[in-house]
């Protein structure tokens, strides 16, 4: 009997283990089915925060590691899931690329750039060096003219790098979420009205405005792929800010509603708003593209230079006219023009750093000319017909049979 218990006892233990194993088993499972579903999500939803354009120029000095001392390198560089290579230069120790590359920096992936150089044979690929970039020590908005030496080898590969995109004044937020914050809206919109009111027009002059542009949603866009589907995304950029919207997989019809705001620095600048496709290999293709000034952006109005239709820019040329009348009429044109020659040559001497640059030239410079009015020409949308009405059409225009 004892002997039956221990017979019992082992089965029962090693059926509990077998049920703890699987249980394990399962639990691993459904754990990484729910860590792809998090990735896939992530990346539907994931916004790339700025733009690494990375330019290989050459790498110098290059150890063949073959008998034969014949080199066809090229250069890869990889940040998180982006990879890049060159093309490879045929039998030379010193190659000169010179090619181009965009990468998408994200908040919650590593800032390294990794960059390794290769060599292309036909049996199997050898690597003659690798660097590490930390892009999180380099300042933003400016060309980095870097040289590393090649750890795991001997040479060195130069490259240009620069880091352009979102700062902390731009910001995307969610549609929904926007609406539902009115209380916290009404007050930034106070807090926005005086700090841009006319008392502070002198406080910080390159601080333009302020812009918020909601991006809805878009129709009747180009098939990409072959299923006639696109994955489309949509860019904002205004000067050297960029902010993307998430990726609508497989229709051509995305909804995105997402706001985006951007602090104008320039009131002449223009917003350039682009929809691309996503590819699986890191690439994307171009889906449209529409150019909007911000001097035509006023409550729904057009808004121009030279349109004194405008009240407040009919009162503004009044008030300068009588300005000019009023001086000319004080002092005398001779004094006028010993002051300004008074001035025109002892500049140098007052201020021999400054820029020469006349500010009504700059503001005529950036007058829109004939091609750029066409280009930013606002475009007529074609009513659309609902299929309903267009078959009450349909029978209306038929005749009766006789």
């Amino acid at each position: 009997m004892k002997r039956l218990d221990n017979v019992e006892a082992s089965r029962s233990g090693s059926e509990i283990s077998l049920a703890e194993s699987f249980k394990h088993r399962v639990n691993q499972y459904l754990q990484r089915g729910l860590k792809g579903v998090d990735t896939v999500r992530k990346l539907k939803s994931q916004i790339w925060t700025s733009v690494v354009t990375v330019v290989i120029v050459e790498a110098n000095d290059l150890t063949p590691r073959d008998q034969d001392g014949i080199l066809d390198p090229y250069c890869r560089f990889r940040m998180g899931n982006e990879k890049y290579r060159t093309k490879s230069m045929p039998k030379t120790t010193a190659p000169k690329w010179l090619e181009q590359f965009d990468l998408h920096l994200y908040d919650d992936q590593s800032q390294l750039l990794e960059v390794t150089v290769w060599d292309n044979d036909p049996r199997k690929d050898e690597i003659l060096g690798r660097c590490t970039i930390n892009l999180s020590e380099l300042d933003r908005e400016t060309t980095h003219r870097i040289k590393k030496n090649l750890e795991e080898g001997s040479g060195s590969v130069l490259l240009l790098l620069t880091i352009t995109g979102t700062t902390n004044s731009e910001t995307i937020s969610d549609l929904a979420a926007y609406q539902q914050q009115q209380v916290e809206n009404e007050r930034e919109e106070e807090y926005r009205s005086r700090r841009y009111s006319i008392l502070r027009t002198w406080h910080n002059v390159k601080d333009v405005g302020h812009l918020t542009v909601k991006v809805f949603k878009a129709q009747g866009l180009a098939a990409a792929d072959l299923g006639g589907k696109s994955d489309p995304f949509c860019v904002l950029e205004l000067v050297n800010a960029r902010l993307q919207t998430q990726t609508e997989y497989k229709t051509l019809s995305p909804n995105w509603h997402k706001i985006f705001t951007f602090n104008v620095k320039d009131i002449h600048s223009v917003l350039e708003v682009t929809v691309y496709d996503e590819d699986r290999d890191n690439k994307v293709d171009f889906l449209g593209k529409v150019s909007i000034p911000l001097l035509r952006i006023q409550n729904g109005e057009k808004k121009c230079v030279f349109n004194f239709t405008i009240p407040f820019l009919s009162w503004l040329a009044i008030f300068l006219l009588c300005l000019v009348a009023l001086v000319l009429y004080v002092v005398p044109l001779r004094a006028m023009i010993f002051i300004w020659g008074v001035l025109k040559f002892t500049k140098k001497l007052v201020r021999p750093h400054a820029l020469n640059n006349n500010e009504i030239l700059d503001f005529i410079w950036r007058l829109p000319d004939g091609e750029q009015l066409v280009e930013y020409r606002e475009l007529k949308l074609i009513p659309r017909v609902d299929s309903d009405k267009r078959k009450d059409n349909k029978k209306s225009h038929r005749k009766p049979n006789t």
